[in-house]
């Protein structure tokens, strides 16, 4: 007898695959605090856009609301000039990769955990598929290096797996469909400066000829993008390049990256 939260349109479109994202407006409560007032944001179709603030300001639930995890307004959210509450969800989702902050794994093997988006996961492609998005996602070595390789169990939770596999294994499988969009929350949360630099280079692939939407809190992440957006309080308080913020005295990015700048130092000595 429950409804669900987010609900299949009346009439619903097949999502389009461009890539190209418009945030108007967009409002969001839960549990009747607001946590988004009035967010703006485009990103044309093939960019990157990192968005950036503390825990609480909002920018995991941006995230969610961009591939209709959670019950997105009407009017608010646009994909290549569509609503998004007007598209088909299976088709959104294929359009629109999403890779969580602390992703579920289930307890069967690293293949079946890829390949779960796949319609069916005993084609006869679907290894190579699975193999393919794990290459992309730079896991495929270490995936080979399991005592069963891709048939390898992974345990409830992924509990045999370190926090940068398991985070690298939910990319793998963002990308398997190849969607137009990856939106990624928070990828480098669990991770060592190794894992961290594999990672970004994964990113980097992953972003060729695709839109790519980066919630991080690390600098060396939100760098690398087109455009960094910074939320704090549910709003856009600034927005602009690496360089840019960076030169803004006082300002809330250039505060982070010269804390995280003297991390590095500290940690070096």
């Amino acid at each position: 007898e429950a409804q669900p939260d987010v609900v299949e349109a009346e009439h619903p479109l097949e999502a389009p695959r461009e890539g190209a994202i418009v945030v108007r407006d967009l409002e969001f409560s839960r549990d009747g605090r607001k946590v988004l007032d009035g967010v703006d944001l485009e990103i044309p179709a093939g960019a990157s856009v990192a968005i950036v603030g503390a825990v609480g300001s909002g920018k995991s639930t941006l995230a969610a609301l961009l591939p209709r995890l959670l019950p997105t307004p009407k009017g608010a959210v646009f994909l290549d000039g569509k609503d998004v509450t007007d598209l088909e969800l299976r088709s959104l989702r294929r359009a629109v990769g999403y890779a969580q902050q602390e992703p579920f794994l289930f307890s069967t093997t690293v293949e079946r955990n890829i390949a779960l988006a796949l319609p069916d996961p005993d084609a006869p492609d679907a290894r190579e598929r699975v193999r393919e998005a794990a290459r992309e996602a730079a896991i495929e070595a270490e995936i080979d290096a399991l005592p069963d390789g891709f048939d390898t169990f992974v345990g409830e939770r992924g509990v045999k797996l370190s926090g940068g596999q398991k985070q690298r294994i939910s990319l793998a499988r963002a990308l398997l469909n190849k969607p137009s969009v990856i939106v990624l929350d928070d990828p480098l949360s669990a991770v060592d400066a190794r894992t961290e630099k594999q990672i970004l280079e994964a990113l980097d692939r992953a972003g060729e000829g695709r839109t790519l939407v980066l919630v991080t809190h690390r600098v060396a992440a939100a760098r690398r993008a087109d455009e960094i957006v910074v939320l704090a309080g549910g709003r856009v308080v600034e927005r602009g390049t690496h360089e840019t913020l960076s030169r803004k005295e006082g300002g809330v990015y250039a505060t982070l990256a010269k804390r995280q700048r003297l991390e590095l130092e500290l940690e070096s000595l």
